[in-house]
């Protein structure tokens, strides 16, 4: 784990577990999103979702309401993406104002996540 959170915070990409198929992440930088986007062909226009371990840990960049909470508890763990108000806008690969957030329930992403 230790090799692989080294890696993402040198810039580069890293594959992690999910509860459906591995997902391809990376810091959400500039720089690390451009590697991420060469990787995945991904047309720029096309916004990637931001993975976190824990709602607490998405309010850093992303307005949580209320509701939140309950819809997503509604659901299996890791099963819904949420679009959120970002505090700041942020790279429009990310969704600009308006960010793609998941809570992820594999322990291993949450921990690497941590």
């Amino acid at each position: 784990m230790e090799e692989v959170v080294r890696h993402a915070l040198e810039g580069g990409c890293i594959v992690y577990p999910t509860t459906t198929q591995p997902a391809l992440g990376c810091l959400p930088e500039p720089t690390c999103l451009d590697r991420l986007y060469r990787l995945k062909r991904r047309p720029s226009n096309m916004p990637v979702s931001i993975g976190v371990a824990s709602l607490s840990q998405a309010e850093e960049l992303v307005e949580v309401p209320s509701g939140v909470r309950s819809l997503l508890a509604g659901f299996p763990k890791g099963s819904l993406t949420v679009v959120l108000r970002a505090h700041e806008a942020l790279d429009s690969r990310l969704g600009g104002d308006r960010v793609a957030v998941r809570v992820v329930a594999h322990p291993s992403a949450k921990r690497l996540l941590e």
